[in-house]
């Protein structure tokens, strides 16, 4: 199995191995989308992502224990692996087909051992097709972009969404809507979102009247609300993942901008709402057409 250094089963292995013992681990195959969803959440190592998933599904998720180790697993899964892992046993994996649609070589990873295979009647495999494809994307993506929003309003209670781009493969570019922002927190929100997830390289920043998922909208920000000699952070060497496809030495340059108004435009609101016909207009001409 392979595994990031920044998850926490790596962290969890490692403390088993300096007590000396096994992990015992569950692969569990083919659940529902709460539970997928809510296994890429980034939170804190001691926050439950079954808790999570309960929260997406409604009600508490139901569990079951294992056969054969001290774990509880989602009741409805299609198939389940059980097993244990060994911080000193390893196995080349090979090529790893990353999100970003290159192959990357991780080196050896940990060989899971396994005791119990438990599965439903007539069981269906479930699987993503891995690399750049939208499954692989989106399933991520949509994760981040929620916890990293839910973190960003702690501190900046005017943060409204949070989008993780699937141009940006789903991971390392963000878009973060705001709320009529005050001086500086367009930048403040692009330095917590890159503290609290490392993956982001690339994040810009629009007010709450322009729809993120839509990139002409965020374009038009970006000609008519952004001055790049105000407005563009870069910050080279900064700490990258492993995976980033354009690290080098562990490192990275990353970017933000900030395409908002600013409150000094506020002296002459004018010229920077966009021009459009009255709202009286637009119901009459509304109403003249639904006729036909």
């Amino acid at each position: 199995a392979g595994i990031a250094p920044t998850h926490h089963l790596h962290v969890l292995l490692k403390k088993a191995e300096a007590q000396n013992k096994p992990l015992e681990t569950a692969v569990v195959i083919g659940n529902h989308t709460a539970v997928l969803l809510a296994s890429q959440f980034y939170v804190d190592l001691g926050h439950d992502e079954y808790e999570i998933a309960g929260r997406l599904l409604g009600e508490p998720l139901k569990l079951v224990k294992c056969k054969s180790i001290d774990l509880e697993v989602p009741a409805d899964a299609e198939i389940v692996l059980e097993g244990v892992l060994h911080g000193d046993n390893l196995v080349d994996e090979g090529p790893v087909s990353e999100f970003h649609g290159f192959y990357e070589l991780y080196g050896p990873g940990n060989k899971m051992f396994i005791k119990t295979v438990t599965h439903r009647r007539n069981p269906v495999y479930q699987a993503i097709l891995p690399g750049y494809a939208p499954e692989h994307l989106l399933v991520g993506g949509a994760a981040i972009g929620a916890t990293t929003c839910f973190a960003l309003k702690k501190k900046i209670p005017n943060v409204t969404n949070v989008l993780i781009t699937e141009g940006g493969m789903g991971r390392l570019h963000a878009i973060i809507s705001m709320h009529q922002p005050k001086a500086g927190e367009g930048k403040r929100a692009i330095m917590l979102a890159m503290g609290h997830t490392n993956l982001l390289k690339l994040i810009i920043v629009v007010d709450d009247d322009i729809d993120p998922n839509d990139w002409t909208q965020v374009e038009w920000a970006l000609a008519a609300r952004m001055r790049g000699e105000e407005d563009i952070m870069i910050i080279p060497g900064v700490k990258a993942d492993r995976c980033d496809p354009l690290e080098k030495d562990l490192t990275i340059t990353k970017v933000g901008i900030v395409a908002t108004r600013k409150p000094s435009d506020s002296l002459s609101p004018e010229k920077f709402i966009p021009a459009r016909a009255p709202e009286r207009i637009l119901a009459q001409v509304k109403e003249t057409l639904d006729r036909y």
